[in-house]
């Protein structure tokens, strides 16, 4: 005999219901309501058993959803940091080689001994070196995953040799 703890009375009948976890159509657990012993079960009762057992469900379902959310914040957040220093790492193993080319460049576009054909291949290189090094300094500085929608777009790199709106194509 099982007794309720603020009655000596014993409990005659119980009701068992199922708790079926938050968008999922399998039981996760399951409820034992017992009846009032100096009270007739109806309907009614039955109903009101019902609905607090359903309102049981509905707290243990939204706590156990809050803490996957909760775990799914805080991997999105170690996924964050963990891409913010893979970029920074790349654009610092990037950045040094980068300016080693970049040196010799520039001291031979100073020089005045180049060719037309010569000077116009190593200014094209100098550009191209510059850009990409802007490029692999601007790593580091993405913003977060999570944020992307409202990131502003950096504003295309002048090409003067294009026709006007080409340029934007690249």
């Amino acid at each position: 005999q099982v007794h309720c703890s603020t009655s000596a009375e014993p409990l005659q009948r119980i009701l068992l219901t199922p708790v079926i976890g938050s968008g999922q159509d399998r039981v996760v657990g399951s409820r034992v309501l017992a009846f009032s012993p100096r009270l007739q079960p109806d309907d009614a009762y039955r109903c009101f058993l019902v609905l607090v057992a359903q309102g049981v469900t509905y707290a243990v379902t939204s706590s156990r959803d809050r803490e996957h959310e909760r775990a799914r914040a805080e991997a999105l957040v170690e996924l964050d940091r963990a891409k913010t220093e893979f970029f920074a790492n790349v654009s610092h193993e990037f950045r040094t080689p980068l300016t080693l080319i970049l040196g010799p460049l520039e001291e031979q576009l100073r020089a005045a001994t180049l060719d037309p054909e010569s000077t116009s291949r190593l200014s094209m290189a100098h550009r191209n070196g510059h850009r990409l090094l802007h490029l692999v300094t601007s790593l580091p500085a993405f913003p977060p995953a999570r944020s992307a929608v409202g990131r502003a777009l950096s504003p295309p790199p002048d090409r003067p040799w294009l026709p006007p709106g080409l340029s934007a194509a690249f």
